[in-house]
């Protein structure tokens, strides 16, 4: 996964990548400590957003402070949060450590499509512009692809 090549945002706090499946894209990021450290006090989550997918949040490392609507949430290692489609989110680490999480949405978001550039380069099926694919290859025979040109484990 550190090899994949990474987009990085925010000053260089913030970085992701992805794959695309059938139906949804599952974003990797690792977020810095210093992310949103220069926000105001006033506004703690100036990057709070909405979008038409629905996003499942698993914090793998670290921790975050979320708001989701008008609930305020800790996102602590090992734990999941949905988002519901269209629902005002945002979030920033809490304390010291870098935080990393995946991120799942679906239907697939077309607009985040290029981090998965890598995987669409290297013989994954070809996408419509909706992001569903052209071809009838399997998922798991174009994640299995991905995963070993990539030099990560094969599915099992």
């Amino acid at each position: 996964m550190e090899d994949l090549p990474k987009e990085t945002t925010f000053e260089g706090t913030y970085q992701r990548t992805g794959v695309v499946s059938d139906h949804a894209l599952f974003a990797f990021a690792w977020v810095d400590a210093g992310f949103g450290a220069d926000w105001a006090e006033d506004e703690p989550f100036p990057n709070m957003h909405s979008h038409e997918h629905d996003q499942l949040m698993v914090q793998i490392r670290g921790e975050q402070e979320m708001v989701v609507g008008d609930e305020q949430i800790s996102l602590r290692a090992g734990e999941v949060l949905y988002i519901p489609s269209r629902v005002l989110h945002g979030g920033r680490p809490v304390g010291d450590e870098p935080t990393f999480l995946i991120e799942a949405f679906a239907p697939i978001r077309t607009d985040y499509l290029y981090i998965a550039e890598h995987q669409l380069s290297v013989g994954a099926p070809e996408r419509l512009s909706d992001g569903s694919r052209v071809d009838t290859k399997s998922k798991r025979e174009a994640m299995s692809q991905v995963l070993s040109d990539s030099g990560l484990p094969s599915l099992r």
